[in-house]
């Protein structure tokens, strides 16, 4: 049977070797068998941690911005978590209570254990010190170190490695999304290193963490800029509870719902008025344009990463940046023909359109790549505006509630093409723009250098397994 796909197995070892009386035969391919071999005398995670999936609360006001975060499976990304402000959820103190047994703790690993695909499954994330109060859906369990001869920092990174996903693609059930239950993620494997070695996998995500923590200040002090520099700093609205509008209003705007037409927004307008201002069908030199989505799932359409073009989605636009880390992929006769209208270019403004309106991100790297339907390309020359001040005004908080003023709310949250074309935004001096722009690409440097020292712990970490 030489060469052949095929595995002999004892019931005797297929019994031993299944958590959830696992009879098929993808779970006993042979490299997953030679695995076994490997794994023989590290460490089931179900004798060094506690284990404790999350749960969903019934009712959650989507509308809240404060309170305890409550994680969700695209917040993990095999990342340090850090924080987002208003980009997490959030439920009540009440509703936390009833969920007391899964909220995290400092130096917990988060991992998911539902999703879509295999490389969702498995993402982990780590609780740094002094992270604001959170709990976790169902989707996640958190892992709790409770032998002290395992560092967490250490555990965090080895399920990163090839050695740790493995385990997660052996184990992951298919059973419409991919999930694998607490007493089969107890059964991960993990080896037992020096504890010098250790030590030095700590300090490289501790490093790591220090720059996530940069790339924040600096970021921070991008919007503080602009804020500044609008003169709204600390501008919050006055407390009106009803404003008075003419009928004549009505039929200039087209807009009958109350949201519109909140006196917030025009007073916000009002001291945006004393800058020179340009709407982005004015600067822009192609026209706004969202993309299309083929049938979800259909063959037809969808690729892998390995012979796919990137396909860009709204959940994708993470912090004015385009994340990478869970794309989806179209054929390339897809991106060339169907889609061929909105193939991006390095430069490119994304802007979030549908779902979560208004994330705004900037499209800077040299691959080819799509959009779907819930985003919108803004393409335009830096003659007066710079990529990444538009970038920064339409995610700072004043340019948020402009864009809340025209999003339409209904099943799904939407701002149709003419809208954001006739969307404003002041003019500054090009000097500040350039500030600006340069605190945010120092702000992407110091994520891009964080992002490394979390893969060098990885690459080390395999090569010690190797070596041993």
């Amino acid at each position: 049977m030489e060469g052949l796909e095929i595995s002999v197995v004892k019931l005797s070892e297929v019994i031993k070797s299944s958590y959830s009386s696992r009879w098929d035969s993808f779970y006993f391919q042979k490299e997953f068998l030679k695995d076994e071999k490997i794994f023989e005398t590290w460490e089931s995670l179900e004798n060094i941690a506690k284990i404790k999936s999350g749960t969903t609360p019934k009712e959650r006001d989507e509308t809240l911005k404060t309170g305890v975060v409550l994680l969700k499976t695209n917040d993990i990304r095999n990342n340090i978590l850090l924080d987002k402000g208003d980009d997490y959820f959030y439920i009540s103190e009440a509703t936390n209570n009833e969920m007391l047994s899964s909220q995290i703790e400092s130096n917990d690993i988060l991992i998911n254990i539902v999703g879509a695909t295999t490389e969702v499954v498995g993402r982990v994330s780590f609780v740094p010190q002094n992270f604001k109060k959170a709990n976790i859906t169902q989707a996640m369990s958190f892992i709790r170190l409770t032998d002290s001869k395992y560092s967490p920092f250490f555990v965090f990174i080895f399920l990163q490695t090839k050695y740790g996903l493995k385990q997660t693609r052996r184990i992951a059930r298919p059973t419409g999304q991919y999930n694998i239950n607490n007493i089969e993620l107890g059964s991960y494997k993990v080896p037992s290193v020096s504890d010098t070695f250790q030590s030095k996998i700590e300090s490289l995500v501790k490093s790591a963490h220090a720059k996530l923590e940069e790339s924040k200040s600096l970021y921070s002090q991008a919007e503080d800029l602009l804020l500044n520099e609008l003169g709204l700093k600390d501008w919050q609205p006055k407390n009106t509870l009803h404003t008075t509008k003419k009928f004549s209003d009505f039929a200039q705007s087209g807009r009958l719902d109350a949201e519109y037409y909140q006196p917030k927004y025009d007073e916000i307008e009002k001291e945006l008025s004393r800058f020179e201002q340009i709407k982005i069908k004015d600067f822009i030199n192609y026209p706004v344009s969202s993309g299309s989505t083929p049938k979800a799932g259909d063959s037809q359409y969808y690729a892998d990463c390995n012979d796919g073009i990137p396909f860009l989605r709204a959940v994708d636009i993470v912090e004015s940046r385009i994340d990478t880390s869970d794309l989806i992929y179209i054929k390339k006769d897809v991106h060339n023909g169907l889609l061929k209208r909105t193939q991006l270019k390095k430069g490119d403004v994304l802007f979030s359109i549908a779902g979560t309106v208004g994330r705004c991100g900037i499209f800077d790297y040299d691959f080819e790549a799509n959009i779907n339907q819930a985003v919108a390309i803004l393409r335009f020359d830096e003659t007066k505006l710079k990529h990444l001040y538009v970038v920064q005004f339409f995610n700072s908080r004043i340019g948020q509630l402009i864009i809340q003023k025209y999003a339409r709310q209904g099943l799904q949250t939407n701002l149709n093409l003419d809208e954001l074309s006739n969307l404003s935004i002041p003019i500054l001096p090009e000097a500040i723009q350039t500030k600006i722009a340069t605190l945010i690409q120092q702000s992407f440097e110091c994520k891009a250098q964080s992002k490394q020292l979390l893969e060098d712990a990885k690459r080390m970490v395999e090569s010690e397994i190797e070596k041993n």
